[in-house]
């Protein structure tokens, strides 16, 4: 049972993220409604932020540092990846009203 709490803590803090990438992407799509491509900085900001931090995850040392920053490479690029989907989504319902 321990184990399904710390697994939803982890859950916790990606739902934090993947939130947090979806009002960035919104607030910038509010922003500059002119602009198409501003909507998509926000994830690939993320995905750039998950790729930095893969290469620094050891392949031979386990260690607990390790696995810290494997969990922030997961959240980013998973936040980045619905950052970018919800900016595809605010593109498409836009295209939909003109």
């Amino acid at each position: 049972m321990e184990e399904l709490i710390i697994h939803l803590e982890f859950a916790k803090i990606l739902g934090a993220f993947a939130l947090g990438a979806i009002v960035i992407t919104f607030i910038t799509y509010l922003i500059s409604k002119k602009n198409r491509t501003i909507k998509y900085i926000p994830g690939f900001i993320l995905i750039l932020i998950g790729i930095y931090n893969l290469f620094y995850v050891g392949a031979d040392s386990p260690t607990l540092e390790d696995v810290n920053r494997l969990l922030v490479v997961v959240t980013t690029m998973i936040a980045g990846f619905i950052g970018l989907s919800t900016g595809l989504i605010i593109g498409i319902f836009k295209k939909g009203r003109e």
